[in-house]
């Protein structure tokens, strides 16, 4: 039988059992205490609301707590674990995992709430905090039922991850003493509007959002919301981290004059259609549009000059990137699992592209990358399953690890002339039927072309075999020709693992502005050092032509 409502005053501090019959201490619903509590009465408390000292769930029922006239002293036995109890301060974990609370009156003398004090209280819709409150925590009402909650004035920071997914929390009151909010305090809470109370130096509300009190950054806009456009103020040049994560609306409106929108700002904003930037803005942080799922285009601002880590990673429809001229670095998994990426055209002051810039790009058929770029990250097109066509920039040393790994449709590459290594992994995996190796290249690392089973053809340029890695055609058909220049098939046919080719044929050379025939066409065009062009350029320029001749040409 259910005890409805209890009310008890423990004059003495861990005297509360004395008061709750052994019946009454899993069957009361309603309970107000007045006096004096320590840890022995905590450790009571919390197995009335549901879990006991160890976290083991027990059969209480509270519901409804109201303290509100008692004071928490120090003193008595540990009320979880090893925490103990402090005069006027909610300590750690104090009502963590209660789970039958539902609505909780602090005492009105609590000057201080520790980390985690009622995490996980899922059935928790409404607590009230006193007015001698002057600090809190972090993590204080982690994964709570809280619908609403006012924080009383005095209090200056709200800690990192305080109502972390509350999902019902949808209306948050500020005091006009809040100077601070920590990270993703209120990530995953289904916030719809957002009050700050008059007089506050520090923040300013307008139709529900929040931002600084002189309106420059937004710091945060409310996930609840429904809106199906949000358009920004004219004052604002920042847009906060996190600020917008998994916000709810289809298009937002960045003003002109924006300079900055900082690391995750519109994380998991997934019914967000495109991803327009003024051209004002300068710095974007990481992962900024991550998770954008439904967004199908993007203007990028020409005032950046790189795009960060996981830009728009797992932007799964965005299918056509123009990126601007001044970008010059493209940064670790910008576009990584872009799965609906057909095309993306790169800007020719393009130096550097990051680890995985590109994998699990799967729909994405062609990509030129321009001249000018000396670095390539690992795993650039990683899971490229239709790539079929790269134009290779000629200033690059190396083919990274596992850069076309699992490139299903990549039927034919030619390594750059000055490329010295094909490292590890490169194409492991990929559907090469023809590769073409420099007489630059000298060493190719383990299992580099490792289940390549379609290669049928290796032109290698190197008259001396290169020194090779463990596995590097493993799995590569032994019907495979390799050719060789004219006069190194002897040393191929010696070297470790090259000598496993049973089709070894030396390539007949062509003197150098000797015959062409009628129907050759330009198939290569390099400098002097020997590096590939993509047009005639100023100077001495060697032409390979289709029939195999090698054609010297001065250009002026």
């Amino acid at each position: 039988m259910l005890v409805q409502a209890k009310t008890v005053n423990v004059a003495t501090a861990g005297t509360l059992n004395q008061y709750i019959t052994t019946d009454e201490k899993l069957t009361t619903t309603e309970l107000v205490v007045t006096g004096q509590l320590n840890g022995d009465d905590m450790r009571l408390l919390r197995e009335m609301a549901g879990v006991d000292y160890n976290d083991n769930a027990t059969t209480g029922k509270l519901a409804t707590l109201d303290l509100s006239q008692a004071r928490i002293v120090a003193g008595g036995s540990s009320y979880k674990g090893s925490l103990m109890t402090k005069d006027n301060v909610v300590g750690e974990s104090m009502f963590s995992k209660c789970s039958s609370l539902v609505t909780v009156k602090l005492p009105k003398t609590v000057t201080s709430i520790e980390t985690d004090a009622f995490s996980d209280c899922s059935a928790m819709t409404s607590i009230v905090l006193p007015d001698s409150l002057k600090e809190m925590g972090d993590a204080v009402f982690v994964a709570t039922g809280l619908v609403s909650i006012t924080i009383p004035e005095g209090i200056t920071r709200i800690g990192d991850f305080m109502f972390y997914y509350s999902e019902s929390l949808a209306t948050v009151n500020f005091p006009a003493s809040l100077t601070q909010i920590g990270e993703e305090a209120f990530s995953g809470c289904p916030l719809t509007t957002i009050n700050v109370a008059p007089g506050s130096r520090t923040f300013y509300t307008e139709d529900g959002v929040l931002y600084t009190a002189d309106k420059t950054k937004l710091l945060l806009y409310p996930q609840g919301r429904t809106t199906a456009t949000f358009t920004m103020p004219a004052a604002v040049r920042t847009i906060g981290s996190a600020s917008c994560k998994e916000a709810q609306f289809a298009h937002v409106v960045m003003n002109s004059g924006l300079t900055t929108i900082e690391d995750y700002a519109f994380d998991g904003c997934a019914q967000l259609q495109s991803i327009d930037m003024p051209n004002t803005v300068t710095k974007v942080g990481p992962f900024a549009f991550n998770k954008c799922t439904a967004a199908t285009s993007t203007t990028i601002s020409t005032g950046l000059k790189s795009l960060p880590e996981s830009m728009y990673a797992q932007c799964q429809k965005l299918n056509n990137v123009v990126v601007p001229d001044n970008v010059e670095n493209i940064g670790l998994t910008a576009f990584s699992n872009c799965k609906s990426l057909t095309s993306i055209t790169l800007p020719a002051r393009l130096d550097t592209l990051g680890d995985l810039a590109f994998n699990g790009c799967i729909a994405l058929t062609t990509i030129q990358l321009p001249q000018h770029v000396t670095s390539l990250g690992k795993g650039l097109f990683y899971g490229c399953k239709k790539l079929e066509t790269v134009t290779m920039p000629t200033g690059i040393d190396s083919i990274p690890y596992r850069m076309f790994y699992g490139c299903n449709s990549l039927k034919e590459f030619e390594v750059p002339q000055g490329v010295t290594t094909i490292v590890m992994y490169a194409f492991q995996g990929s559907g090469l039927e023809k590769v073409t190796i420099p007489q630059s290249c000298t060493y190719i690392g383990d299992a580099a072309f490792m289940y390549c089973t379609k290669l049928a053809e290796i032109q290698n340029y190197n008259a001396t075999p290169q020194e090779l890695g463990m596995f590097t055609f493993e799995q590569v058909p032994a019907s495979c020709v390799l050719y060789v220049p004219k006069g190194a098939a002897p040393a191929y046919r010696a070297a470790d693992t090259w000598k496993e080719f049973t089709d070894t044929r030396e390539r007949e050379t062509t003197a150098v502005n000797g015959p062409v025939a009628a129907s050759a066409v330009e198939v290569a065009r390099y400098n002097a050092m020997g590096q590939r062009l993509q047009a005639a350029q100023p100077g001495v320029n060697i032409v390979v032509m289709s029939d195999g001749s090698v054609h010297k040409s001065l250009v002026r």
